[in-house]
Formats: C-alpha cells, structure tokens, sequence
C-alpha cells in the first residue's frame, strides 16, 4: 500500500554529571500550577548553543545536542537544569532510553551513554563516510529494545543494527538526498509497526514495514512535505513531521490514510515568541509517562520547548554552551595572522604487505562467531587506500594503507548458512580480492525428544526437534554414554531395539557448534 498526504506550506550554573560541567544556560521560566509556562512577551533568541537534537526519556528528563560543540544539555521534566556532560564530538542525533540512558551519534559512531554520562558502549557505521554534510540538517536516530536505525548524515540510507553494532541491513531510500529524521511506531489496530524516515531535500516522509525490513524494502508510505525533518511517532498511530522551512509541526494519523489533523507552531512565520519556531532541526515526544509530549529543538531561536499536543507550551528554555565556537570573522577582516605554523611533513607510503592483492577475514578461519572481525589485506604497488565492502561496493569504507596491515571490520547481517563476502580493492590501482566466512555465533538448540516404540521397525523410533538460528543443523549425537555416542545425519532417523542406547542426545551444526546434552528417560 502506498498511502500519500500533502502539508501545508536569569543565568544559572549547572551541576556537573560525569565529571564534565557546561558552565552556563539561560532559563525563562515561571512555575504556574504544577506546569512551567513561559511569559507571553516575546523572549530575544541566543547566539550560540543553538540546539539540533532532542531526545527524551519515560520520566521527562530531556538531552539537548549541539552541531557546534561537544556536550549534551539535561533539562529535568520541568525545563530546569539538571546538569550536563561532555561527548566525543558534535551531535548529529539522539535517542533517550526510558531508564533514562542515552544514544548519540556523530556522524560516523554511535555511543551509548548512561544517566550519568559513562560510556557503556559504541560502535562505527557501517559503511563509515565521511563528509562535509551539516550535522543540523541531515542524519537521525531510533532505537528501541532490539534495533537501533541509524540514518546516515552522508549517505542516501539507513542502517538497521543490533544494540550490540552488528549491522543487519542497510535499507536504500528513493531518490540521492540524504536523510534527516528518522521515527519507529510500534503496531496500533490495524497499522503494522512502521519505521519513518524523512529526506528534507526530496521533501518527502517514507515510511516502511519495519517487522519485514531489509536491504530490498520499498516505501510502503509517503508523506510530502516542504522540507520535512524531525520526526516523532507514538504509541497510538500518530506521526509527527516537523518542517524547517514552514517553521511548521504536522500531526498525522496513520489510521485515516496519514491524514493531517492538526498543525502547531503558526506556519510559516517565524518568531520568538512562545510557541513560534525559527528553523526548528529536531524533535522528540515522550511517552505515556509523560503525557506524550513534544519537546521541539527551536535551532533558530536557540532553546527547546516543551508542547502539548493542543500545542499549548509548558515551557522552554534558551540554552547556551560557553564552549561553543564562536562565529566566524568576516571575510574582509584579515583578523589577527596568529604564528605561522609548519605544515605537515608528507605522509610516509606504506611499503608492507605489497604483492597480489588479497584479502584474509580472521586469518583465514572459515566460520566467524561474532560480526565483529579482523581483516587482513594485501594491496598492489602504489596502491595508498583500499575500499572495503560488505555488498560488492554499492557501500563501502574508504580507508589508508596501515603498515599492520590490519582492519577492523563488522560483517552485514545476521547468521545463516549462507557466507558474509568482504571484498577489497585500490582507488587508483588495479586489483581486487574479496574472502568469505560463516557466520554462526549461536549453537543449536534441542527443544523437545521422543521415542516411541514401533513394531514395524522392531525397535524404538526417536523424533529430535531442535533449531539452529544459524548454519542449520548437521547430524545428531546420540548414545549410551556421552563417550560413546553414534553419528545420525541430520534430519537423524534413529532407531534402535536397546532403549539404553538412546540416554543421551546432542546436535550439531555446520560450524561445529554443539547444543547441549539432552538426557532421555524411558
């Protein structure tokens, strides 16, 4: 089904969290009756910090990102600081878990935070790319209790990985622009859980079967709208599409064909005032805990707010980080020369590991037990960089001769029988060379045996149901004693007069993983 719908054109000083401080945020705000509401006069815009990414978790607590400095924003559920912590680098995108933790990707790694900023773990995309894209204008982040969807700053598509980095898919959308927002709903009556996506320069929102998505799935739905960026899904079928250049929020409901049913934020002006948007790049919307929300990154007007679904604004806070760059100089001011500094010694060739060109994952080893591998690569004469490839270069890392002649690497998709292809080549330079490996980290499962006897065959019948989420399943292991066990290939016929042959019971598949000792009593 494709489904179509058109839109309409006070300082204070935080506590540190982490160990790291943000050492200034403005705050407009006055309590009125358990909500935080803002003035009704106008409220003039920061400089600096201007906020271009948003998430929120179950109880409120808010994270701002910044494409101009490296630290995250806490904002309590009442707009207040709640302190801050530093990143590795400028926010591309966010995404809160309920407990409380946090996601953030900057462009080319995604980490994961926890509430109080430690790193508990991260991983590179893949393929990594590297650009000159604007970190406020395009890449996004979802993730849920098993996915996290990444949509990549400089690269016409999403990747759908584990919690864990290994990468399942990567999912082409229409068209060459590169993708902003990025939502997941989960199912609601009628409408399967969807995955969204908006592609600002297409000004289009495709949105996918997300239980059936793969590298070969199509838009199952488009929304078309000015420059869509932001997105926002909940719980009950609604989708919300913030556009950057209307200065608009537009409220769907996947039920009723993706019609629009409402719109905040006063498009297309754009002001300072409470509930005006100013070249808004973000938005998240909380939970049932907290009343479903939005808080809105205003990047124009330097702050977020926090509305309701009427639209009605529970508050906002202008925020600015002190680290932040400054703007740059005027073109026509030659500014002070600064000491002149050396420029960098040429870089050395890398002259190891020359000769055929070849390419060894995990030294050669024929089954890989995590995605997670080691690459070896042989490069030709004059060859300075190598491409690296999951899928014969329709995506591929672009990376510099190493004298270790190592690389790291994530192999695509999941286990199964068939073998993950990583092929090599040389910008600039003949050659190729591409290896290949099982992936099975998982060893077979037995879930249930019977034996029966059956005078026909004159002896006693054994039926094994197991599974193997991997290579499959080879042969069957079954015995006396776990020493003195026969082999019956798989699927096992095993028929034996003496039940005391039969006590105990194990598979194995393909890769040599073994499951565990069943022991059969009759």
């Amino acid at each position: 089904m494709d489904v179509s719908a058109r839109i309409a054109p006070g300082r204070r000083t935080l506590d540190t969290v982490g160990g790291h401080a943000l050492r200034a945020v403005l705050v407009t705000a006055v309590a009125v009756t358990s909500l935080v509401v803002v003035p009704s006069d106008p409220v003039g815009a920061v400089s600096t910090g201007r906020p271009t990414a948003v998430a929120v978790a179950a109880d409120g607590t808010s994270y701002v990102g910044f494409a101009n400095a490296a630290g995250l924003l806490v904002l309590a559920a009442d707009g207040s600081p709640a302190g801050s912590f530093a990143t590795g680098g400028p926010v591309t995108a966010l995404a809160a878990e309920p407990s409380g933790g946090v996601w953030v990707d900057d462009g080319s790694v995604v980490t994961r935070l926890s509430r109080s900023g430690a790193v508990l773990a991260s991983f590179p995309h893949r393929p990594a790319a590297s650009c000159a894209a604007d970190a406020d204008r395009y890449g996004g982040l979802a993730v849920t209790t098993a996915r996290v969807y990444v949509a990549e700053r400089c690269l016409g598509s999403v990747g759908v990985y584990t919690r864990a980095g290994g990468l399942l898919a990567t999912v082409d959308l229409p068209g060459s622009g590169s993708p902003r927002g990025i939502a997941w709903a989960p199912a609601y009556g009628k409408v399967p859980a969807r995955l969204y996506v908006s592609v600002p320069d297409a000004g289009k929102v495709y949105g996918y079967d997300a239980a059936r998505l793969s590298g070969r799935s199509k838009p199952v739905v488009t929304v078309t709208g000015s420059r869509p960026g932001g997105l926002a899904a909940d719980d009950r079928g609604h989708l919300a599409v913030l556009d950057s250049t209307t200065n608009g929020l537009y409220l769907y409901d996947a039920r009723r064909r993706y019609r629009q049913y409402r719109t905040l934020g006063h498009p297309p002006t754009a002001a300072t005032t409470k509930g005006y948007l100013s070249r808004p790049a973000a938005i998240a919307q909380g939970g049932a805990t907290a009343g479903r929300h939005f808080w809105v990154a205003d990047t124009g007007n330097g702050r977020v707010q926090r509305w309701n679904s009427a639209g009605t604004t529970q508050w906002m806070a202008d925020t600015r980080l002190p680290d932040a760059p400054e703007e740059p100089d005027d073109p026509g001011d030659p500014g002070d020369p600064g000491t002149p500094t050396e420029p960098d010694p040429p870089s050395t060739p890398v002259t190891t590991c020359r000769g055929t060109p070849s390419v060894r994952i995990d030294a050669g080893g024929r089954v890989a037990r995590k995605p997670y591998v080691t690459l070896v690569v042989r490069a030709p004469e004059g060859a300075q960089e190598v491409l690296i490839s999951n899928d014969g270069f329709k995506h591929s890392d672009r990376k510099t001769l190493t004298s270790s002649c190592r690389y790291p690497w994530t192999l695509e998709g999941g286990a199964g029988r068939r073998p993950k292809v990583v092929s090599v080549r040389f910008p600039g330079v003949s050659g190729a060379a591409s290896d290949r490996v099982l992936l099975d980290g998982a060893p077979p499962v037995i879930h249930r045996v019977t034996a029966k006897w059956v005078t026909a065959r004159r002896g006693w019948v054994v039926r094994i149901r197991a599974t193997d989420r991997g290579t499959g399943i080879a042969y069957a292991k079954v015995g006396k004693t776990r020493s003195s066990t026969r082999r019956f290939s798989w699927p096992a016929d095993i028929v034996s007069w003496d039940s005391s042959q039969l006590r105990w019971i194990q598979v194995v598949d393909r890769t040599g993983l073994r499951s565990r000792w069943y022991r059969l009593r009759l």
